[in-house]
């Protein structure tokens, strides 16, 4: 996930490979802790989830401290990175396409207190 969110050009692989890894028999036994099917793409979605409100809390907090322009970048580049590789995997049909409006809503009322939050939803749309 680490590795999506930095390396945009590789983006669609990455959520290729999800898919695959989602489908894959050899996966399944190891991933179902709780009998269920669907526990790759639950985690999956948890850890995108829990980048995603990272983004949104720290918004104005590590922006407003920080005069480290490398930090500033890397932080832009995670959150660019989650939104696309989150659009990624809606375009592969891995995530609800209700999952689109609700980041859309959240983005737009966080462009007040996050920077990176019209430039995350351009890149979603």
């Amino acid at each position: 996930f680490e590795k999506a969110t930095v390396q945009h050009h590789f983006i669609p692989m990455y959520a290729d490979l999800c898919v695959r890894l989602e489908s894959d028999a050899r996966i399944m036994p190891a991933m179902a802790l709780d009998g269920r099917p669907d526990c790759f793409k639950i985690c999956l979605l948890n850890r995108c989830q829990e980048a995603f409100e990272s983004l949104l809390k720290s918004g104005s907090s590590s922006c407003d401290g920080c005069d480290d322009d490398e930090a500033m970048h890397l932080r832009k580049q995670r959150a660019l990175g989650n939104v696309k590789f989150v659009g990624q995997l809606l375009i592969r049909g891995m995530l609800s396409s209700r999952l689109l409006l609700q980041c859309a809503q959240e983005l737009l009322r966080a462009r007040g207190q996050c920077a990176e939050a019209l430039e995350s939803l351009a890149a979603l749309l």
